[in-house]
């Protein structure tokens, strides 16, 4: 009968998986990191470590401690987070009644800050992180200009943020496999 659907799903994901190539982040003093392979960071903690970049992270919540699936480069990731200069808050989707919707990226787009990018591959689906992100790999030599009901941030700002990944969709325990055995819905 051939291979199930679940199969060649996953063989296609796989090849698919062999030919990206992690993305990297051009560091300060012409360093580069890859990012989407956690290659060498620790497993989050209650205790702040740090990464080869500058990166302070800590594990402030797991929503599920049996989750084991961690972001990789490529994965539709749904975040939520508040960042904070100077213990001022200045970006704020942390909380779901006052923004709905998370903020969704590619794990290795760089669409978000250099400094969360890199500890995405660290994250389980539910875990809350907390970052203290040095400037470069935050808003950098320019900074932040000011915009509605959000602060300027000066060159090189150290930021702090609480990263929540919230939800990876189309991960594989959302997908739904249909069995042979089972009816198709009559249009009648």
């Amino acid at each position: 009968a051939g291979p199930s659907r679940r199969a060649v799903l996953r063989n296609a994901a796989a090849a698919l998986a062999a030919t990206v190539v992690a993305p990297a982040v051009a560091l300060p003093g012409g360093a580069v990191a890859a990012v989407g392979a956690a290659g060498g960071l620790k497993e989050p903690t209650k205790e702040p470590q740090t990464t080869p970049t500058g990166v302070v992270y800590s594990l402030v919540s797991r929503r599920d401690p049996s989750e084991t699936y961690t972001a990789k480069a490529g994965d539709l990731v749904g975040l939520r987070f508040r960042g904070a200069f100077n213990g001022r808050v200045f970006d704020d989707i942390m909380d779901p009644a006052k923004a709905p919707e998370a903020f969704y990226v590619r794990v290795g787009s760089l669409n978000v800050l250099a400094g969360i990018e890199e500890v995405l591959p660290l994250m389980r689906i539910g875990d809350t992180l907390h970052l203290t992100i040095p400037g470069d790999l935050a808003f950098g030599p320019k900074g932040r200009k000011a915009s509605a009901g959000k602060p300027s941030l000066p060159p090189n700002a150290t930021v702090e943020y609480d990263v929540l990944l919230d939800t990876i969709p189309g991960f594989e325990k959302e997908l739904i496999e249909f069995s042979s055995d089972v009816a198709p819905v009559s249009s009648d």
